[in-house]
């Protein structure tokens, strides 16, 4: 949990007319909303939660009318935030600053959760209240099996946020009959009702404490969940052969040797190991230096940037571990099994689109219970550098000796070669100083 309690303005009443949850969202993350109805159904089955979204609009319906008494209506607001959510010109200029202003006049609750990877942070007022997920995570960073165990807890934070409000409501109602009563009765029963209003002010303290408490213990396991995420999996040694590139005079010769390197072996199928390396946190200046020969605009500017320790693949995925991932269930869209041009298991599978490559690390979460995903464009030029500042983690220059590209172009006064022109067995050239292979060529 992060943000705060709830709402910036503690104890005002919320209206007893307000009895719905009112969940914002974009229509982009439309599929997150069908999940999360199925999870909220027994609330409305057995408590008589009020759900509104706008999918309940009918044809015909003026369309904001209908959003506003939604609005009017909401006791709890359910914030769906992701990247789209954010860009909204309806959400930012309509519906947040309506339920902003409700909850600072009339006691909404507001809770949000964070669909995806975006820079919510930007939104000050958004992160005042209370996420329902750990700071580091997004819903959809999390296994099939996890986002549903995330669900159930958004669930069961919405059930809470309404007894809470309910209880606190009767609080305050029967707090206003007996000062009503008090007014009317004579002063031998005063004391008796100030002793009963001052218990019941006790009993909304509890309520509040109880709050801060469950705040707290939430924390507190969120922080021992993302402790025991760091340690991850036990760690094995491989053995492999690094590789780098020097010059004697006026040639250029490959230079090789063994290294032992960190990491874990995910088991896809009898006898077919995934090899994930450990990459040590660190910084690095994130792009190339403006006289870099043959550099591209969009290399630079140069800048710092600082990683977590973190796993990476040693080789790219083959064609026989795409394959075993393409027979597992499908999660959002379906994988062709040989999807490859150049043909071959060990060879690296190719003709495969992002949503592709996606689905294969959601399976792949799905069935390890780890967290798999692509790297982003810092953690791979991080990893591929490997500690390097030169233009190839080998060093000045390139060989076709050392990583598999159209040998007949050269950078710098780097040494001609042969092209191959097909992709070749992953790992069959030298890897870089952290162990991973085919950072350079083989496959685009």
């Amino acid at each position: 949990m992060d943000g705060g309690e709830g709402n910036p303005v503690a104890g005002q009443p919320v209206s007893c007319e307000r009895r719905e949850l009112f969940i914002s969202y974009s229509h982009h993350d439309q599929g997150w909303l069908e999940r999360l109805r199925v999870h909220l159904k027994p609330l409305e089955n057995r408590y008589g939660l009020e759900r509104w979204d706008d999918s309940r609009l009918q044809a015909g319906d003026l369309w904001r009318l209908e959003i506003e008494k939604a609005l009017a209506r909401a006791r709890v607001a359910l914030l769906l935030v992701s990247p789209e959510f954010l860009a909204s010109d309806f959400i930012h200029g309509i519906e947040l600053p309506s339920l902003f202003r409700s909850a600072k006049q009339e006691g909404l609750r507001i809770l949000w959760v964070h669909l995806r990877p975006s820079f919510w942070e930007i939104h000050t007022d958004i992160a005042q209240y209370q996420r329902l997920i750990p700071r580091s995570r997004a819903l959809s960073l999390l296994s099939y099996d996890e986002q549903d165990e995330g669900m159930v807890q958004i669930t069961k934070e919405i059930q809470v946020a309404f007894q809470q409000l309910e209880a606190e409501r009767l609080v305050l109602l029967e707090a206003d009959a007996l000062e009503s009563e008090a007014q009317q009765v004579d002063p031998s029963e005063a004391d008796r009702l100030r002793a009963m209003l001052e218990a019941l002010r006790l009993e909304k303290e509890h309520f509040k404490q109880q709050a801060e408490q469950a705040l707290l213990e939430k924390e507190q396991m969120s922080e021992r969940l993302s402790a025991k995420a760091l340690t991850g999996p036990s760690l094995i040694q491989f053995r492999t052969t690094r590789g780098w590139i020097v010059r004697e005079g006026n040639q250029w010769h490959k230079k090789t040797d063994l290294i032992t390197v960190s990491g874990y072996a995910e088991e896809l199928a009898e006898g077919m190991l995934l090899k994930m390396i450990q990459i040590p946190a660190g910084e690095f200046q994130m792009g190339s230096p403006a006289e870099e020969k043959e550099r591209d605009a969009d290399e630079g500017p140069q800048h710092l940037v600082r990683l977590r320790s973190f796993f990476l693949g040693q080789t790219p995925v083959t064609q026989a571990q795409w394959k075993v991932v393409a027979g597992w269930p499908k999660l959002d869209v379906d994988l062709n099994p040989d999807p490859s041009s150049f043909k071959g298991a060990n060879r690296p599978v190719e003709s495969v689109s992002w949503k592709e490559a996606v689905e294969f690390c959601r399976r792949l979460s799905q069935r390890s219970k780890r967290e798999y995903a692509l790297p982003s464009e810092a953690h791979w030029e991080y990893a591929c550098r490997a500690g390097t500042t030169t233009p190839f983690a080998f060093g000045e220059t390139l060989s076709p000796e050392l990583a598999n590209y159209d040998g007949n172009y050269t950078y710098g006064t780097g040494p001609k070669g042969s092209y191959r022109e097909e992709t070749t067995d992953v790992g069959s050239f030298p890897a870089n100083a952290w162990g991973l292979h085919d950072m350079h060529g083989n496959v685009w």
